[in-house]
């Protein structure tokens, strides 16, 4: 709201410029632990990242040059400003590759019945209700002002519309929550935390240590009680485990207990005698085979590959990666015999690409599970922020997620959202070493598939579009404004 108050009566050039500014300063407190990985990059993806709002403060201050001139537009306003706020988001999510990190509407995680709307339009409908009430709170401020200088009385029709709307998602997100409940399959899981170091997951000299840590938490798992899947995380081996004779004798020692294991590892192929690397899932049945694969299809931009390396090789320098990985193809639903669970995988920051996990729901998957590896940041907030991004891929597909992270939060969320049997010490720390049980509602077949999964989302290219009509319509505004300038100057010659 703070910035919707400063850029009204401000020239687009000014609104722009405070818009990228308070972005820029957003970007770098909200990711500063990417400072762990690279300082440059930080910078540079916040700079990025912060045209975004500064493309939403040029709109907003057009908006209350419309809101000012008729009262319909002081009751549009609001809803086409929350529309573009949404395009922005889904924009920065697609362009590039996208990085789709802390919506808006990520800050409601915690607001069950808020979020359900998410069912319908995504995590950018949440965004779009805060933006919303965001614009009605700035115009109810300004109405305020108006009144008091006119001794008048201050309308509040756009605030209370505003309102009213939150109450209905409330209202809808509540009888949701109360809904009788689909069939499901009660799924025993374990998730393995080995909480290995950064430094210490590649040097062969902590290999062993990696193994130990792999089977001390495993074994305390299956004598906790019988298990039906035993999740580990993003790359928990040190090795690629099809081709490491270590690395597949401590899953084949773990799996034929009679629990399967699903694993992450890197995984190599061989091309034109060239090594090309992968980023993947591996389920392992209870006699030691690899029953089903994936590997990972979303990258992460310097962090799991380099673009424009061939070209630019100058531009390995801004990443500690010593090779780019290969993303993967297809999108695999695993399926367990016993129970019957189909289940699919999303490694690492695949958990904040929405289309990901929709298209594993609408291929049968019924279970997420996020294997990841946040000790590249740790200790810091990134965990945490990782793990709100998970509740609303749940609430937005109607299945739930398991989370299993080397370091991070793992924990388990339910179709609706709830976060629950989160690993942790006593004094809540989740970066510890361990292990823990939990048992997962898993819908069957016949759950009817949320109005997100079949139709995706519709209000950010929507407001995409409109983001980009209104950039087009302010540069040939300006272009007008500065050929009339010159012609008048032609004219006084």
């Amino acid at each position: 709201m703070p910035l919707l108050l400063a850029v009204r009566g401000a020239e687009p050039g000014r609104a722009f410029r405070l818009g990228w500014l308070a972005g820029f300063v957003f970007w770098l407190c909200s990711t500063h632990w990417l400072t762990h990985v690279s300082a440059a990059g930080w910078i540079g993806l916040a700079a990025y990242c912060a045209l975004y709002p500064g493309w939403f403060a040029l709109a907003a201050a057009g908006g209350w040059t419309l809101s000012a001139r008729a009262r319909p537009g002081r009751l549009l306003f609001p809803a086409l400003a929350a529309l573009v706020w949404t395009g922005l988001e889904w924009l920065r999510g697609t362009l590039f590759t996208g990085f789709a990190w802390n919506p808006l509407g990520v800050s409601q995680y915690r607001n069950l019945p808020l979020i359900h709307i998410a069912a319908w339009g995504g995590v950018g409908a949440v965004s779009a209700l805060v933006a919303l009430v965001n614009v009605a709170l700035a115009l109810t401020v300004q109405n305020y002002r108006a009144a008091w200088a006119a001794r008048t009385r201050a309308s509040r029709t756009e605030l209370m519309l505003a309102l009213l709307l939150v109450a209905l998602a409330w209202a809808g997100g509540v009888r949701a929550l109360r809904a009788p409940p689909v069939p499901v399959t009660l799924l025993r899981v374990a998730l393995i935390q080995p909480n290995i170091p950064q430094a210490d997951k590649w040097t062969p000299e902590n290999f062993d240590l990696i193994y130990d840590r792999l089977r001390t938490e495993t074994r305390r798992a299956l004598a906790a009680g019988p298990l039906d899947l035993i999740v580990w995380p993003e790359t928990a081996l040190p090795d690629d485990v099809r081709t490491s004779t270590n690395s597949y004798a401590v899953v084949r020692d773990l799996v034929t207990n009679g629990t399967p294991i699903f694993l992450g590892s890197m995984d190599t192929e061989w091309r034109d005698n060239q090594p090309v690397y992968y980023n993947s899932s591996f389920l392992f049945d209870t006699q030691g085979r690899l029953a089903q694969s994936y590997d990972k299809r979303h990258l992460v931009i310097f962090g799991e590959y380099v673009p424009l390396q061939g070209l630019l090789p100058f531009i390995a320098l801004l990443t500690p990666i010593e090779a780019s990985f290969t993303p993967g193809a297809i999108s695999t639903v695993f399926r367990l015999d016993q129970p019957p669970v189909a289940f699919a995988a999303l490694i690492c920051f695949e958990d904040t690409v929405a289309p990901l996990a929709r298209e594993a729901v609408q291929r049968g998957a019924r279970l997420l599970i996020n294997q990841s590896n946040d000790a590249w940041f740790d200790p810091s907030g990134a965990s945490r922020q990782h793990m709100t991004h998970s509740v609303l891929r749940a609430v937005e597909n109607g299945v739930p997620i398991l989370r299993s992270c080397n370091t991070g939060v793992s924990c388990c969320i339910d179709r609706f959202g709830q976060v629950y049997d989160v690993l942790a010490d006593r004094d809540g720390r989740v970066a510890v070493t361990g292990f823990r049980t939990s048992v997962v509602a898993v819908p069957g077949d016949t759950m009817p598939l949320t109005f997100y999964t079949r139709h995706g989302e519709l209000l950010g290219p929507c407001g995409a579009g409109l983001a980009v009509c209104g950039l087009a319509l302010a540069f040939w505004r300006a272009r007008r404004k500065d050929d009339g300038v010159l012609i008048h100057r032609l004219k006084l010659e």
